[in-house]
C-alpha cells in the first residue's frame, strides 16, 4: 500500500533547501537558477518582476528596486521562477510561491472567500473529487458527498456509516445524552408512538403500558401486562417464591385457586378452604362415629374431640340417641374410656379422668349395640 501524502513527505522542487541553516536563509536560489533584473514592461523572461522598497537577492542574482506610484499601487506581476520572503525557511517561517510548479507555502493563511482544491491534503485527509479520506494502518475514514456521507472502520468493511438521509449504522454505541427516535426499530421492536413487535391493534391511552402476548398491544387476554397505573397481569412465572399459573398461585404446600375459590394447605394430607361450598375440611375426613378428620360448614362441625375452656351454649345437645318413655330422667356426670375394653377387662376400668367417680356409683357403658352396667367397688387415687 502506497504511503499517504502528508505535509511532511510532500515532494517539493525546493527540497534541497529544507535542511539549510538559519544563517543561510538569504540564499534562496536553487542551484542552476539565474535571475535578472526586470523592468516595468513586465518582461516574462525575468525571474522575478516587482519589488517594493529594497532588493531580494541571492548568490546567483538580484532583483532591482523599482519605484512605486504615489498611490501605493503597482501593475501586474509575472513570476517565472518564484517569489519568497527574505526569511523563508520551508515548514518553518516566511512564504514561497513557485512560479514553475504552482506550489505555494505560507506560515499562516487567512482567506475571506472560497477555497477550492481538487487534490492534495487537509490535516492528513486526502482530497478527492467528492470526498476526503485518510487511511491509518488498516482503518479508513471517509467524508463524502455520495450516498454514504461518513464511514469509518477497517478498510473496505467500515463499522460506522451515516447516510445522507441520516441513517446511522454502528456495531456498538455508548451515549450519555438523550436519544429521540420517531421511527425505525430496536432489536425486533418497531419504533412509533410506542414500541411493539408482532401483531398489534390501535394504541390509545386506555391500554397504555406494557403488553405481551400473541394478540399484541391493547388486547385484554395478553399473557403479561403492566398498566400505566402499575397493575400487573400475568399467567405464568414466579413471584417471591410463588409459582404463577393461569388460575392459581402456588408455593410449597399451599395453592390459591381463583377458578374454584379454594385454598389448599398441606402436602399429602391437606386442609381445604372451599369458598364456593363455604366449608373447611381435612382431606381424610370421614363422617360418623368411626370416622376421621374434621369438617366445618354453616350447619355442622364434626371433629374427633372438643375441648372448651369457657362456656358451651347450645339449643340442642345430643349424645348418640337417648329416648325416654315414662319414668324419670337423671343427668349425672359422665366420662370416656381412655382405652378400649376387651372381654378380659372384667375388673379394671380406665377413663379419661374428666369426672371423678366414688365407690358405690353405678356406671353404664354404652357403645353402639353394646350396653354394660357395673358398680364401682374401688377407686384408686
Amino acid at each position: 500500500m502506497a504511503t499517504p501524502k502528508t505535509y511532511d513527505n510532500l515532494e517539493r522542487p525546493y527540497n534541497n533547501l529544507l535542511e539549510r541553516d538559519a544563517q543561510d536563509i538569504s540564499d534562496v536560489s536553487p542551484k542552476g537558477e539565474s535571475t535578472s533584473s526586470a523592468g516595468a514592461t513586465g518582461d516574462s523572461s525575468s525571474d522575478v518582476f516587482g519589488g517594493v522598497g529594497g532588493g531580494v537577492g541571492g548568490a546567483n542574482g538580484s532583483v532591482e528596486s523599482m519605484s512605486v506610484k504615489s498611490d501605493g499601487s503597482m501593475g501586474d506581476v509575472w513570476i517565472k521562477n518564484f517569489i519568497r520572503s527574505e526569511n523563508w525557511k520551508p515548514k518553518s517561517v516566511g512564504f514561497n510561491i513557485d512560479g514553475q510548479t504552482g506550489h505555494a507555502e505560507f506560515t499562516d493563511v487567512y482567506i475571506s472567500g472560497e477555497v477550492e482544491a481538487l487534490t492534495g491534503l487537509i490535516g492528513g485527509f486526502t482530497i478527492g473529487a467528492t470526498d476526503l479520506s485518510v487511511t491509518d494502518g488498516g482503518d479508513t475514514t471517509i467524508l463524502s458527498s455520495g450516498a454514504i456521507a461518513f464511514s469509518a472502520g477497517p478498510t473496505g468493511a467500515p463499522t460506522v456509516t451515516i447516510t445522507q438521509e441520516g441513517i446511522l449504522n454502528a456495531s456498538e454505541a455508548n451515549i450519555t445524552g438523550a436519544i429521540i427516535a420517531n421511527s425505525g426499530s430496536i432489536g425486533s421492536f418497531t419504533i412509533g408512538t410506542y414500541l411493539y413487535t408482532g401483531a398489534k391493534t390501535t394504541y390509545n391511552d386506555s391500554n397504555a403500558g406494557i403488553h405481551l402476548g400473541a394478540d399484541g398491544i391493547g388486547i385484554a387476554n395478553n399473557l403479561f401486562t403492566v398498566s400505566a397505573a402499575g397493575v400487573v397481569t400475568a399467567v405464568s412465572g414466579t413471584l417471591g417464591g410463588w409459582t404463577l399459573a393461569p388460575t392459581t398461585l402456588s408455593a410449597t404446600g399451599i395453592v390459591l385457586d381463583s377458578a374454584n375459590q379454594k385454598i389448599t394447605v398441606g402436602s399429602g394430607s391437606e386442609i381445604t378452604i372451599d369458598g364456593v361450598s363455604k366449608k373447611i375440611e381435612s382431606s381424610n375426613y370421614v363422617s360418623g362415629v368411626f370416622g376421621a378428620g374434621f369438617y366445618l360448614d354453616s350447619n355442622l362441625l364434626e371433629v374427633g374431640n372438643i375441648a372448651a375452656r369457657g362456656l358451651i351454649r347450645t339449643a340442642v345437645f345430643q349424645k348418640d340417641v337417648i329416648s325416654v318413655v315414662g319414668g324419670n330422667l337423671v343427668v349425672l356426670d359422665g366420662d370416656v374410656l381412655d382405652e378400649d375394653m376387651s372381654a378380659l377387662d372384667d375388673e379394671i376400668l380406665v377413663t379419661k379422668g374428666n369426672s371423678t367417680f366414688a365407690i358405690g356409683d353405678i356406671l353404664r357403658i354404652k357403645d353402639g349395640v353394646d350396653d354394660e352396667w357395673m358398680e364401682v367397688i374401688d377407686a384408686p387415687s
